[in-house]
């Protein structure tokens, strides 16, 4: 793989993290418990993955 190609890979995946953080965070403060708040985020990421793979399977 291209070093940039590398690059924009770990800047997704920190983007990705950044996301799921806050989203947690959100949840936390809103009174949610831990637990349920780390399931949202997960079912959430993995809608995100799912509909992504759709849009690039629509896009080819």
């Amino acid at each position: 793989m291209a070093r940039d190609h590398l690059a924009e890979m770990a800047l997704l995946d920190l983007s990705r993290a950044q996301r799921m953080a806050w989203e947690r965070l959100l949840l936390l403060t809103a009174g949610i418990s831990p637990a349920e708040a780390e399931d949202i985020v997960t079912l959430a990421e993995k809608d995100r993955q799912a509909v992504a793979a759709v849009e690039m399977e629509i896009a080819a």
